[in-house]
C-alpha cells in the first residue's frame, strides 16, 4: 500500500488508464450493456464468473486510496477523483443478475462512497468535517 500523497497519487493514475487489469471496466461495461433481467442472452460472449468480484475489489481499493489520501493531507480533488472512480466502479458491477446478498454488499458500497464523498469533501471539492 502506497504511503505518501505522491504515491497514491501515481496508483490512483495508473488504475484510471485504460487496459488497466486486463481491461476490467471495459469487460464489466460491456456485460452491463446486454445483462438484461438478470441473464445474458445466450449468445453472449462468455464473461469470467469472477467479475462482479474483481470489480468490486477494485472499487473497495480505490475507496480506500482517497481515504488513505485525505488522511495523509493530500489532494482533495484527487480523493474526490478516487471516490466518485470507487463509486463507478462498483456500479458497472451491476445488481442485476446477483443475488439479493449480493445486491445488497452494491448498495452498501454505494452508500459509503457517497458518505465518505459528503463527509469528507465539499460540494467544491475542498477538504471538510474531519
Amino acid at each position: 500500500m502506497p504511503i505518501t500523497p505522491e504515491a497514491i497519487a501515481v496508483d490512483m493514475a495508473e488504475a484510471a488508464t485504460a487496459g488497466f487489469r486486463g481491461s476490467l471496466i471495459a469487460r464489466g461495461q460491456a456485460r452491463a450493456i446486454i445483462w438484461r433481467d438478470g441473464a445474458l442472452p445466450p449468445d453472449a460472449p462468455a464473461f469470467a464468473p469472477q467479475l462482479s468480484y474483481d470489480l468490486h475489489s477494485y472499487g473497495y481499493a480505490l475507496l480506500g486510496l482517497g481515504l488513505r489520501l485525505l488522511e495523509l493531507g493530500g489532494d482533495a480533488t484527487q480523493a474526490r477523483t478516487a471516490f466518485e472512480q470507487s463509486r463507478d466502479r462498483a456500479r458497472v458491477g451491476d445488481r442485476q443478475g446477483q443475488s439479493r446478498r449480493k445486491a445488497h454488499s452494491d448498495l452498501f458500497l454505494g452508500h459509503l462512497v457517497s458518505n465518505a464523498t459528503k463527509r469528507f469533501l465539499s460540494p467544491n471539492g475542498e477538504e471538510c468535517g474531519r
